[in-house]
């Protein structure tokens, strides 16, 4: 968590320093986020755990500084639902959160009203869940924090921006078996977003 915290302090210290001297753009974001499931990955003894497709929506504020090389800071709050099911027992599970991407961004083609630029960086995660318990035997701890790997491609047209993200990011829960206390194998979240969002003020043109 520490080192985590390092992460998140110095990439905030880097934008700041970014913002003095740049120009800068200021908007709202909304997008709807999708996340693979997960099966066979997830097995302790003979405890099988299943979570299908899971779909949701965030909303939030973005700031751009630069040039034609630029950082973007986003807050948005995350919100995704979607069914796990263990001992062919089924339950909905709703998942919130905010999320921090902080990334570095390059216009490849730069006109005074479009542009076609790629992202990538870092994104942080905090967590607004609830402990729970699957089938009475799984728990689900919440984690504080997590943190993962943003990147993709945008279009921006006229005071409109048009957004494709990827996002590798570890799981919201620690997962732990009920009786033999062990933690069951979680891979990272697969997480795909499509986002729309529209520009305040712009003074990077």
């Amino acid at each position: 968590m520490t080192k985590i915290r390092i992460i998140f302090i110095s990439a905030c210290i880097l934008l700041c320093s970014t913002l003095l001297q740049a120009q800068v753009a200021m908007g709202a974001k909304v997008g709807f986020n999708t996340s693979l499931g997960f099966d066979n990955d997830w097995r302790v003894a003979a405890t099988s755990m299943r979570q299908d497709v899971a779909n949701g929506f965030n909303i939030g504020v973005q700031l751009r500084a630069g040039f034609r090389l630029f950082g973007q800071a986003e807050v948005l709050y995350v919100r995704q639902s979607g069914t796990q099911s263990a001992y062919d027992l089924t339950s909905k599970q709703v998942a919130q959160s905010i999320d921090v991407p902080l990334q570095l961004g390059f216009k490849i083609i730069d006109r005074s009203n479009f542009n076609w630029h790629l992202l990538a960086g870092p994104t942080f995660r905090f967590n607004m869940n609830n402990d729970y318990t699957l089938a009475q035997q799984i728990t689900a701890n919440s984690k504080p924090m997590s943190i993962g790997l943003d990147c993709g491609m945008g279009f921006d047209i006229f005071f409109v921006n048009v957004g494709v993200r990827y996002k590798l990011i570890s799981q919201n829960y620690d997962y732990t078996h009920f009786i033999s206390n062990a933690t069951l194998n979680t891979k990272p979240t697969n997480s795909f977003e499509i986002s729309l969002g529209f520009k305040f003020f712009d003074l990077m043109k």
